[in-house]
């Protein structure tokens, strides 16, 4: 059975019973009730962690961006990671690493309201209609709730808002940014048109389906935009598609590079050596030497176009290959262990067994993941 069909199936008013039969291995059944009520799915919000022996490093991991504009009781993806940063604070953490990676993006407004967390006030990120003059949405809460050192992870599927995060961090020199050599890539902003709504009650042939229109582009606040450039890393960690062409720039027609008046003026940045440092240890470090290796394995993959059709060279290929692969098993996992904590003593106690069980389960990711490993390092030698 299909999960919507599931779906649809285990769905009803809040406060009801549903009740699922079970048969299990040996053939019996039985009937298991639920009570129906609303389902947050907690690895989708803001989280955090403390890293190190020491506990002073601080961790936010930000999946996607969430808000619901039309319930004010609904959870916010900013006042969410205000309330991480609030909690880590508390507990003395003194440097702080920020979690972008995979987040495809979401509310403007929210991105706008989470970079601002990081600095005073001003703008955050500028944006442009066709035919219109450029407009600046900016922070006007004043003051920082994090004012520490910062480091924000990225990877190649870090895209939109959380581009426009990343982006005015780095302009303001708020954060150093860590990951992949550019973020997705995508300066543009969409609406939705439905076709069945445009049309009216009166035509009858439907569902028309809908039409995704590009309204809009964003740029940075330095003038320049994350369109097809993305946000480039102070420190490029290896990756394992990093030979692979990813991102905006590979799709049909993307809109160009072009460039908008600045919103602010910056002094140049004053050079920072311990970028430098982690750049060397990068390079000379035989796990992420290994990830490259595989990058270009992938890419050696990819371009073989022909297959053997004799039936014999065939399997005999597909087998070799599959043992080329077993030699790349976990391949992101590190061989140092990283000390991970609950954000403040006793929070397993507020948590019911489920998400305890789910928190230990992202605990031990984190244990071995090799990049927050290095972002780790990276950010203990950022001056306070």
């Amino acid at each position: 059975m299909s999960t919507n069909k599931v779906v649809t199936k285990v769905r009803g008013k809040k406060g009801t019973e549903v009740r699922l039969t079970v048969r299990k291995k040996d053939g019996t059944e039985k009937v298991i009730p639920i009570i129906r009520d609303i389902v947050e799915i907690e690895a989708t919000f803001a989280r955090s962690a403390r890293l190190g022996v020491d506990g002073k490093t601080g961790y936010i991991r930000l999946p996607k961006f969430y808000v619901d504009f039309y319930d004010d009781n609904n959870r916010n993806c900013a006042d969410d990671v205000k309330k991480e940063i609030e909690i880590l604070k508390a507990q003395g953490v003194e440097r702080l690493i920020f979690d972008l990676r995979g987040n495809g993006g979401g509310s403007l407004p929210a991105a706008v309201d989470i970079a601002g967390l990081f600095f005073d006030k001003g703008p955050v990120v500028q944006v442009k209609t066709s035919g219109q003059r450029v407009r600046s949405y900016d922070d006007r809460a004043g003051g920082a709730v994090w004012d520490g050192p910062l480091l924000v992870m990225v990877n190649e599927g870090t895209a939109s808002a959380s581009e426009i995060v990343a982006a005015a961090l780095q302009d303001y020199d708020k954060a150093i940014i860590v990951g992949t050599r550019q973020t997705f890539g995508k300066g543009t902003v969409q609406n939705m048109l439905d076709l069945d709504r445009a049309a009216g009650p009166f035509y009858g042939d439907k569902p028309l389906g809908a039409l995704k229109l590009t309204i809009q582009k964003y740029y940075r606040i330095t003038g320049g935009t994350t369109q097809l450039q993305g946000v480039e890393s102070d420190v490029v960690l290896p990756h394992p598609y990093q030979e692979i062409p990813y991102g905006e720039r590979e799709l049909d027609y993307p809109l160009a590079v072009d460039y908008v008046e600045p919103a602010v003026q910056f002094e140049p940045k004053e050079p920072k050596p311990y970028l430098k440092t982690a750049q060397k240890r990068i390079a000379e470090n035989p796990e992420f030497a290994r990830i490259s290796e595989y990058a270009l394995w992938l890419k050696s993959q990819q371009d073989q176009t022909l297959v053997p059709l004799h039936y014999t060279a065939y399997f005999a290929r597909e087998e070799a290959a599959e043992t080329e692969a077993e030699a790349f098993d976990d391949l992101l996992k590190s061989t140092e262990v990283l000390p991970i904590a609950y954000a403040f003593p006793g929070q397993e106690s507020t948590l019911d067994s489920g998400k305890v069980t789910e928190y230990t389960r992202w605990f031990k990711g984190l244990s071995t993941d090799m990049y927050l490993g290095e972002a780790y390092r990276i950010v203990g030698e950022m001056p306070r």
